[in-house]
């Protein structure tokens, strides 16, 4: 079942990577910075033992979908900061800008593991076939933006679903 989560202006969201989630503007108004990144700017290469001891428990986490951000939370405010700064090193793109937000993205990591230790030392959660069957359709279209690629034809057959099934699931 979907969870509707309003945030306050000033607040932000984590969500885990592994979780299907979708974010809109409650008020048309309002400013939202989302931060995607590879898992290989903390963990470094794919099976190394910080990927396995502080990436890969949280992505694998049964009960760490999401963290809202809170500015009256000191190690939640310091968070939004960073974000903010990487925010801001980005649209800026001054010298070195990459190793800043890398670096921010590595602190923002560290300070949400650190929190959150007592949640992410649970087994790997159990994902209905649905959110599989989304998520094979989300890697597949970008896999393949570049290339002709119809939802009527292809998608269905990479992930062994029929065509008014595809459409419901990413509708």
């Amino acid at each position: 079942m979907a969870k509707k989560i309003i945030l306050n202006p000033g607040e932000g969201i984590f969500f885990n990577s592994n979780i299907l989630h979708q974010i809109k503007p409650y008020k048309y108004n309002c400013k939202m910075i989302s931060i995607m990144f590879n898992q290989s700017i903390i963990s470094g290469s794919e099976h190394s033992l910080i990927g396995k001891k502080y990436v890969d428990t949280i992505i694998n986490s049964n009960n760490l979908n999401f963290v809202v951000l809170k500015r009256d939370v000191k190690w939640q405010n310091e968070i939004l900061e960073y974000v903010e700064k990487t925010y801001s090193a980005y649209n800026n793109q001054y010298y070195a800008y990459e190793l800043e937000i890398a670096s921010n993205l590595n602190i923002i990591w560290l300070k949400l593991i650190k929190n959150l230790k007592d949640k992410i030392q649970t087994p790997s959660k159990k994902v209905s076939l649905d959110d599989e069957r989304v998520k094979k359709a989300i890697n597949y279209i970008k896999s393949n933006y570049t290339k002709d690629i119809s939802t009527q034809q292809k998608i269905p057959k990479q992930i062994k679903y029929n065509d008014p099934e595809i459409c419901n699931l990413l509708t």
